[in-house]
């Protein structure tokens, strides 16, 4: 059902659209990002990596997919992730 609700999310989905998944682990987060990717024609399977920061994932829309979930310092200052903000793609955390 959530990967479902993702494919049917991804439909309304725009450029320059930011969605902020949040909650605990295993909580869902990574299949509804899957299920976007889905609806979006992402070729490859969107995954949570353990050690990858930002993913890039190319469909209907180009995907940036960042994981923060493991970081510890709310004050990321990583160049990369803000330039994701500069551009018009899709961006899932």
């Amino acid at each position: 059902e959530t990967r479902r609700l993702g494919e049917r999310l991804a439909r309304l989905l725009q450029p320059g659209d930011c969605i902020l998944l949040q909650g605990e682990l295993g909580a869902g987060k990574t299949c509804l990002a899957q299920g976007i990717g889905k609806g979006l024609r992402v070729a490859e399977a969107v995954k949570s990596s353990s050690f990858v920061l930002v993913n890039e994932y190319n469909g209907r829309l180009k995907v940036y997919h960042a994981d923060l979930f493991r970081l510890t310092d709310r004050r990321v200052n990583a160049p990369e992730l803000g330039a994701l903000f500069t551009k018009e793609p899709i961006v899932q955390v």
